[in-house]
């Protein structure tokens, strides 16, 4: 199993303190990140950002944040 990488922890209380919920939007995760559309999409699609029935784990977020 792979380490958990540095300040994961952090970003995603920090996330969760910024009022979003486990489970994101296309369109919330796009503000989070300040990407395109189909930059985000480029991301899902090289499985860099995860994508569960059509919705995203905040988890996936902050881990891409967080390198």
């Amino acid at each position: 199993m792979p380490r958990e990488k540095p300040n994961y922890r952090e970003t995603l209380a920090f996330l969760t303190e910024q009022g979003y919920s486990m489970s994101l939007s296309k369109t919330e995760t796009q503000k989070i990140l300040g990407i395109s559309w189909e930059y985000l999409n480029k991301l899902i699609a090289k499985d860099y950002i995860k994508e569960v029935c059509g919705k995203i784990p905040l988890g996936s977020v902050a881990n891409y944040i967080c390198g």
